[in-house]
């Protein structure tokens, strides 16, 4: 299992993050404007996100059936999603948006297909080596310099981690299935999301997943712009952010310091969001973001080497990770619609420190939530 969520999370660390900066760049040159490229890479983004709500709660109900083909078929998705996208770059499609759209199907199928047993998180068969984490931080580096050095980089890198998504199937069998037990059928799923007694966790999932989705999709985006466009200095400044943030955390570890008050959360949070409204050199981003992933985002599911975020850390413990994650998803695509508004009325300074600054109430809002919430099992 271990080398299964290795594999799973280096396909996701060399690509899931530049595929949206690869359709970002492609909307830009297409209609030479950065207000219309965000725009259109942000109605794909809602896309997969609208398409994870509508499947939940069927691979929800198919845990049932055993955990381990759930991990198999979500691992050929996610090698669908990059060998899509490999395949417009490589002229093969028609178009460079039948890329787009099939990354964004086939990655929502993975998303909502992808479920580790609570038991299998538990015993500890999944964390990762200091040495494997290291390699995932440092892969971000070596894929940008290779994209900024061969022109028909992207093509390799998409198949490189189709492939790699693809041998995670491999490990996969080997695991010990699990069957996880679903009480609710599909309308009683929404049924249960919207009901009174779970509001606090509906509004806690919105802001959780809107503050996610300014972190790990709009900001990156914004990064690429601020270093001049260039994919070898967006991978370095990406590196030497996860390296850094996991020697601080070492630090932390070993002096057992750590950052458990939700008010210096908070506080934390606020800042780093609006710290990121006014810098522009890789430096300050690479402190910024450290700043962030030490502090503020510690104990919110956030992965940041895979750039994903998910409900439980993708761990299926009862019928609230499902209904979690289908409130992540309705945050995500919030955030994505809020950005489609402003680029009709707005500049792309103004929407991004527009939602910059939304994501940090929604940031705070996360916290003050999780840390209040007292729940028993469903």
């Amino acid at each position: 299992m271990k080398l299964h969520r290795f594999l799973v999370r280096l396909a996701l660390s060399s690509a899931h993050v530049f595929v949206w900066i690869f359709a970002f760049h492609y909307f830009y040159l297409k209609n030479v404007s950065l207000t219309e490229a965000l725009s259109a890479t942000a109605l794909t983004y809602a896309l997969t996100h609208l398409l994870v709500i509508l499947i939940t709660p069927f691979s929800a109900r198919a845990l049932r059936h055993g955990a381990r083909g759930m991990l198999i078929r979500a691992s050929i998705f996610l090698s669908l999603a990059f060998a899509a996208m490999g395949a417009a770059f490589a002229n093969v499609l028609d178009s460079m948006e039948w890329g787009v759209l099939l990354f964004a199907v086939f990655f929502a199928l993975y998303r909502a297909w992808y479920w580790i047993p609570y038991k299998t998180h538990a015993e500890g068969s999944i964390r990762l080596s200091t040495a494997l984490e290291v390699t995932l931080a440092l892969t971000p580096a070596f894929v940008g310099i290779g994209l900024a050095a061969f022109s028909y980089a992207p093509i390799i890198l998409l198949a490189a981690a189709s492939l790699i998504a693809l041998i995670a199937a491999i490990p996969a069998h080997r695991m010990h299935d699990t069957h996880e037990g679903y009480s609710l059928g599909y309308r009683a799923t929404f049924h249960e999301l919207f009901a009174t007694n779970n509001r606090r966790m509906l509004l806690g999932a919105l802001c959780t997943g809107f503050e996610g989705a300014a972190l790990l999709f709009m900001w990156p985006i914004v990064v690429f712009t601020l270093v001049g466009w260039s994919y070898a200095m967006f991978g370095i400044v990406l590196s030497l952010t996860f390296i850094l943030t996991m020697v601080i955390r070492m630090l932390f570890l070993h002096f057992a310091w750590g950052v458990r008050s939700p008010y210096v959360q908070s506080v934390l949070t606020i800042a780093t969001w609006i710290i990121r409204g006014t810098i522009a050199a890789p430096l300050s981003i690479v402190l910024v973001d450290t700043s962030y992933h030490t502090g503020a985002s510690m104990g919110r599911s956030i992965d940041a080497r895979s750039f994903e975020q998910a409900a439980d850390s993708h761990t299926f413990i009862d019928e609230y990770t499902a209904l979690k994650e289908i409130g992540l998803s309705l945050g995500r695509i919030l955030f994505a619609l809020l950005i489609v508004h402003l680029a009709g009325v707005a500049s792309f300074p103004i929407i991004v420190l527009s939602m910059l600054g939304l994501a940090a109430v929604c940031g705070v809002i996360s916290i003050l939530f999780s840390h209040r919430s007292k729940r028993v099992a469903f």
